[in-house]
Formats: C-alpha cells, structure tokens, sequence
C-alpha cells in the first residue's frame, strides 16, 4: 500500500513541508514501513566543512590481518569521495613480507555493521606481488552509510588468501579452500 501525505521535515533552523511517501507492507502478521527518503548529500554539503571532506580518514579502518599473514596494508588512505559525500574513496597497497612472489591474494573491505561488502579476489598478471615488494595502488570507492542518520560506522580490510607462485597458499583462520567446500 503506497500511501503520500504531507510531512514537515527540519531545514537549516526552520522547517520545510514537502509531499512524501512511504510503502507500508506485511511481513508474517508485522507491518513495516520504508524509511523516509532525504536528500543526504544535500545536507552533507551544507554542514561538512571543505577541511573536514578534503581530511584523510585512514584513521577510521581497522586493519584484520591474521596472525601469520604474508602481507600487510601500507599506504592507507580514506578520502570522503567529493562527488557522493556519503562515499569513502579508499586507496592501499599490499606488502609482500615474504620471500616468495604472490601470485593471488583476496581481500574484503566492509564496515563494522556488516551491511554490505566488496570482495576482491585476482590472480591476474598484473596484480603479482615481488618478494618484498609492493602491489599496484588499490583504488575503492565503499559507501560509508546508506542513511545520514545511520552515521559513519568504522571500515574494515581484511586479508583472506594469498597464493604464491610455488603453489603454496595462506589462509586466514575461517577462510574455506575450495578444496574445504567440496569443489
């Protein structure tokens, strides 16, 4: 059921009526109702300060890299995206501690909610890491909140596998093979 009705929504110090919608819609006997939708990025504009959008965030990432692992993060940096104030445009590399070339890695970044995520895996040429070299830059854009309200939560990266050219493979604690799942 689409229901409009007026609402009055806060604007600056003032209040704004505007026409809006919600859909309501049952669920096993309990209604529920979509959020109200407000211009985020309208408001972000308006109270982030150039300083505050223009600030490196890599201090809101924390960093999962199981004990062991044969790479860590080095050249972090977490950018609010300019142009979708409520994106994080993220940029890293990966460090080879290891004597063995890298020939795959996979990688997750997400957030402390767990609401959403962007897996990275590859095996491609290119993204070959030399012994105790660096990887190319990676470069993400992540959505740092659907709603304003929500608020930025913490981001996380976490190292997952990492295979080297020997054929040998490293596996954070809870990572399954393909071999483990069966393929």
């Amino acid at each position: 059921m689409d229901s409009c009705r007026r609402g009055g929504f806060p604007r600056g110090i003032g209040r704004c009526k505007r026409r809006s919608s919600i859909i309501a819609y049952r669920d096993r006997g309990d209604w529920y109702f979509t959020p109200q939708s407000i211009d985020d990025e309208a408001w972000a504009r308006a109270h982030l300060s150039a300083g505050e959008i223009a600030a490196d965030r890599k201090d809101r990432v924390r960093l999962e890299l199981a004990r062991g692992c044969p790479v860590e993060i080095v050249d972090l940096h977490v950018f609010v995206n300019p142009n979708r104030l409520s994106s994080r445009l993220l940029e890293f590399r990966l460090h080879n501690k290891t004597d063995k070339r890298i020939t795959g890695y996979s990688f997750e970044i997400g957030d402390e909610r767990g609401d959403g995520s962007i897996s990275v895996g590859t095996g491609a040429p290119r993204d070959a890491i030399e012994p105790r070299g660096l990887s190319r830059k990676w470069e993400e854009d992540y959505a740092a909140y659907l709603y304003w309200c929500e608020g930025e939560s913490t981001m996380r990266i976490e190292v997952q596998s990492v295979t080297f050219a020997d054929g040998s493979t490293w596996n954070a604690p809870g990572i399954a093979t393909n071999h483990q799942k069966g393929q």
